[in-house]
């Protein structure tokens, strides 16, 4: 996974045993971990064995809160 910056640069790289991503997410106490979810449709499960799996890192930065709905 990448991250680049306001101005388009590379600015961080998450690295994963995993080719498809298919949806990331901040979570925790502090929203200070990224939870990565993968898909294992249409991969060879020997080539990747963790394939579907979800993933936590810690990206050295913070998300934000949900913003509240009003309805």
């Amino acid at each position: 996974m990448h991250r680049y910056d306001p101005g388009g640069r590379l600015d961080a790289v998450v690295r994963l045993p995993v080719r498809k991503v298919t949806a990331v997410t901040f979570g925790g106490e502090g929203l200070d971990r990224l939870f990565i979810t993968t898909s294992a449709l249409d991969v060879d499960r020997e080539e990747q064995p963790e394939a579907g799996a979800l993933f936590c890192a810690d990206p050295g930065v913070r998300g934000l809160p949900v913003l509240p709905t009003t309805l």
